[in-house]
């Protein structure tokens, strides 16, 4: 089994725990959330409105969710080692794959400029009025910290 302590604490700290899911902070509706993040089972169905789960079944979700985003991370081949790959595993469960892919953070790696990379990661702080959030700002610091824990 992998090691995502890194991002497990990270994603625990920013993203808290809801035994009941609640619903998109911008759209007051879908996607409603659950755990420490959960969007969707592990089975794909989608959260929904008044569901809830304990803790011990949030962890469970939220390793699911971590193998899913590490497979997918793997198969880019991008030479991370284990730090970055943690970081990255909680930027990306912060921000969504698709997110991800379309960010520069994948560019600056595989041209090896980590400082850039460390940038673009430092830019997704923003709600969708382009106000900062606080605890995106936090925790970016963090990721980027533990990004380059080995550099």
């Amino acid at each position: 089994m992998a090691d995502f302590s890194h991002a497990i604490n990270l994603i625990r700290k920013y993203e808290g725990f809801n035994e009941k899911a609640y619903a998109d902070p911008t759209t007051g509706t879908e996607p409603y959330t659950l755990g420490y993040g959960t969007q969707f089972y592990p089975d794909s169905a989608p959260v929904k409105k008044g569901q809830c789960c304990t803790k011990e079944k949030a962890l469970e979700y939220l390793f699911h969710e971590l193998n899913i985003i590490d497979g997918q991370l793997s198969k880019l081949n991008l030479g991370l080692d284990d730090y970055m790959r943690q970081a990255l595993i909680s930027f990306i469960h912060s921000v969504g794959w698709e997110a991800f892919l379309y960010s520069r953070v994948i560019d600056c790696i595989e041209h090896e400029d980590l400082r850039a990379a460390t940038e673009e990661i430092g830019q997704w702080i923003f709600d969708p009025d382009y106000q900062v959030i606080g605890g995106l700002l936090d925790r970016r610091r963090e990721e980027v910290q533990l990004f380059l824990q080995e550099t």
